[in-house]
């Protein structure tokens, strides 16, 4: 899968917003996704995502391909929250009001721009979940970030039922995300989440 200009509108619009020093709109959140999946298991396998207009890490590479996942350059693993601090969640432009208030009591709510820049944002440690509840994320949108979460420990799974999302389902379900995506790099934070939601 091929997303040649994740984050389009922010692409058109440039100017920049930072949170923490770190892009979450305009030119910087524009993306080059390149996902490559198995085709027999429609596990995302290899990914590559590059960032034209950032001033840090322009291309990223992973695979989970081999005895070993590999992915360059390495993030390391950002410290965990303070104890009166919240976790970071990243959230989709047209959340449920009612849903989004029941999260808030656990987490600190963050909107940005671009699929595949806010899959980065969970990778690079910038915030530790990212969720979309609607069908407005596309495979193409995930499959490169989802190969090198992979690589990293983390996952991208559906939203609905939590399961483990595929990339060769495509023509029986079309290329929307219709069950929505949660993606996470520490699975801590993912329990987290469930537990907010009961």
């Amino acid at each position: 899968w091929i997303d040649p200009i994740d984050g389009t509108s922010h692409y058109i619009q440039g100017g920049e917003t930072l949170l923490d020093g770190y892009p979450i709109k305009g030119i910087q959140v524009a993306k080059v996704l390149i996902g490559v999946y198995d085709t027999d298991t429609g596990n995302p396998i290899i990914g590559v995502v590059g960032s034209p207009f950032s001033k840090e890490n322009q291309i990223v590479f992973g695979t989970v391909l081999g005895p070993t996942p590999l992915i360059f350059p390495t993030f390391s693993p950002p410290p965990p929250p303070g104890p009166n601090t919240k976790p970071k969640l990243l959230i989709g432009s047209a959340e449920d009001a009612e849903l989004v208030r029941k999260l808030e009591s656990t987490f600190q709510i963050v909107k940005a721009g671009g699929a595949g820049h806010k899959m980065m944002m969970v990778l690079e440690g910038v915030v530790q979940l990212y969720f979309n509840s609607t069908p407005s994320v596309y495979l193409w949108d995930t499959c490169g970030p989802h190969a090198l979460l992979r690589a990293s420990g983390g996952d991208c799974i559906t939203f609905k039922d939590y399961k483990v999302i595929v990339y060769n389902k495509k023509e029986d379900e079309g290329p929307a995300h219709r069950n929505g995506i949660v993606v996470y790099k520490d699975k801590t934070y993912l329990q987290l989440f469930k537990d907010a939601l009961i």
